[in-house]
């Protein structure tokens, strides 16, 4: 008769976080809009393990975070009243004028704020990326008169008449419209909140 064998321990390590980690990597993910992995490794935390963070507090924000993120972060700086307001310029700044260029964010800055220490291009790119959650991308050009009411109540008027013919539009018809085109093409990207697309509005030609 064989004696059974001894039961060896594991040797598997699992990592122990503190609530602490949990709420940076949340912080990282929702506030910075940062991805999972790199969200993950700013917080020094397993990706898989992050990943199942992210998961429970889509499913449930109130009652796995009680609390606001920016407020249970201990590691996030006490935000100053003026660098909101600086913020909040900038991000009106570059909705107003897609194709201006971080020069113009700076000179903007000094104009618009008194007693500003000399600042650089660098700080102002930063702060754009990290603080106003802004990036840089291919402008997407869109006639000014678009999706104006008569332009869509025009097209609508078309569209029915040919359904009343019969016609099977989805089949054998090719679609051609207006593109925007701007005839001093001087910039072809631009600054917009991360995630949406950069629209400049261009006349028709």
């Amino acid at each position: 008769m064989k004696e059974a064998s001894i039961r060896k321990e594991r040797d598997t390590e699992y990592n122990i976080y503190t609530e602490k980690d949990r709420l940076l990597y949340l912080y990282f993910v929702f506030e910075k809009g940062m991805k999972n992995k790199k969200a993950a490794a700013a917080a020094n935390v397993n990706s898989h393990t992050a990943r199942k963070w992210k998961q429970k507090y889509q499913q449930s924000p109130e009652e796995y975070v009680p609390y606001k993120l920016t407020n249970l972060v201990p590691s996030r700086p006490a935000k100053n009243r003026q660098d909101d307001r600086r913020k909040d310029h900038l991000v009106k700044f570059f909705d107003e004028n897609k194709k201006a260029t971080i020069d113009d964010a700076v000179k903007d800055f000094t104009q618009s704020f008194e007693n500003l220490e000399i600042i650089k291009k660098s700080r102002v790119a930063e702060f754009m990326k990290n603080e106003c959650n802004l990036s840089i991308k291919t402008i997407s050009r869109h006639l000014t008169a678009r999706n104006s009411p008569t332009v869509i109540e025009k097209r609508a008027v078309w569209a029915e008449e040919w359904l009343a013919k019969g016609m099977i539009y989805l089949q054998n018809c090719v679609f051609l419209d207006e593109s925007g085109f701007d005839i001093n093409m001087t910039r072809e990207r631009a600054w917009s909140a991360r995630g949406e697309l950069a629209i400049v509005e261009t006349p028709s030609v």
